[in-house]
Formats: C-alpha cells, sequence, structure tokens
C-alpha cells in the first residue's frame, strides 16, 4: 500500500492549478483591454505600446533591379496597388553619371591619342620621302662629281703637248720668257 505522504505532493500540485485557473477565469474580465479607433491629429505622444512577435504580409512580391546603388526616391508606399511598368523608386543617379564622364573623358583621351598616332604617322611618311629625295640628290651629287672626275681626266688626256719633231724634247730655255713664243701643236685625243 501507498502512503498518504507520497500522494502529497502531487494532490498539492494539482490543487494549486485548479485554483489558478478558477482565479483567472474570474478575473479574466478585468484584463481584457479595450481599444479606441480614433482621427490621427498631431499631439504629444501620451501611451507607448511595447510589443513582440512577427507581423507577416498577407502577400510578399520581391522586387528586384538590374542596377545597384543608393536609392534616391521612394514613389509608393506599403500596400499601394502598382501596375506592371510602373517606377516604384529611382536609383540616386550620381555615380552613373560619373561612369559616363569618366568614360567620355577616356573616348576624348584615346581620340586624341590616336589623332597624335596618326600624325606621327604622317610625319614618319615625310621624313621617308624626304630621306628619298636626299638619297636621289645625294646620287645626283655623286654622278655629277664623278663626270666632272672625268671630264678633268679627259681634258688632261687631250691635252697633252705633243713634240713636232722627233728626238730632241724641250728646247733650251723652256718655258717661253720673256718675248720668245714657241708654237706647239696641240692634239686632242
Amino acid at each position: 500500500m501507498r502512503n498518504i505522504g507520497e500522494k502529497s505532493p502531487i494532490v498539492v500540485t494539482g490543487a494549486v492549478i485548479v485554483l489558478a485557473a478558477i482565479a483567472g477565469f474570474l478575473d479574466g474580465e478585468k484584463m481584457r483591454h479595450g481599444y479606441t479607433t480614433v482621427r490621427i491629429e498631431r499631439g504629444t505622444v501620451r501611451t507607448v505600446v511595447k510589443a513582440s512577435g512577427i507581423v507577416n504580409p498577407v502577400l510578399m512580391i520581391e522586387v528586384g533591379s538590374q542596377l545597384c546603388g543608393i536609392i534616391s526616391e521612394v514613389l509608393v508606399n506599403f500596400n499601394d496597388v502598382v501596375k506592371a511598368g510602373q517606377v516604384i523608386a529611382r536609383v540616386d543617379p550620381e555615380a552613373y553619371i560619373a561612369a559616363v564622364k569618366k568614360a567620355s573623358a577616356a573616348l576624348k583621351i584615346a581620340k586624341a591619342t590616336a589623332e597624335l598616332q596618326r600624325a606621327a604617322l604622317q610625319r614618319a611618311r615625310v621624313a621617308v620621302e624626304n630621306a628619298r629625295i636626299a638619297s636621289k640628290a645625294g646620287e645626283a651629287d655623286l654622278a655629277a662629281a664623278q663626270g666632272k672626275q672625268d671630264e678633268a681626266e679627259r681634258d688632261v688626256q687631250r691635252n697633252t703637248l705633243l713634240s713636232r719633231t722627233s728626238g730632241q724634247g724641250f728646247p733650251s730655255g723652256f718655258p717661253p720668257q720673256g718675248n720668245q713664243r714657241y708654237r706647239w701643236r696641240i692634239i686632242r685625243t
């Protein structure tokens, strides 16, 4: 048989639970809060309500964008009805404007560099043409100098004095001095 002392903690615990339930039921009307709906007005906050829990939306739609950045303007509010294609927010365009300016500057630099390269190419073509002309002028000067040397050598050969008679070379007293004159026959070859 069981001892009454063993049952007493279980009985006491059950009795406490029953009494607490009865007390809560009887005091339940005092614990009910009433809510009043009023128009929104400006004023000071008189009561602060703190609550914890999770608020779940009735319908959840994810909104995505192909751009990223800081939102500068939101054009709709929570629970507003929106249509397909309607603008709901604007991204701050400053970063994109800066990117366009940077790309524009890079394009201008590339155009200027290309123009400089074209000018350098043109200068190189002119330098090549000047070198060709200088080479042709040098060849012409060489040909002219060679021609003058050949002509001088021919003149030396043509203007050789030949003796009138066989035997003796120059007569005594050559070259002539004073009023003496000699007649020499010059043979051109």
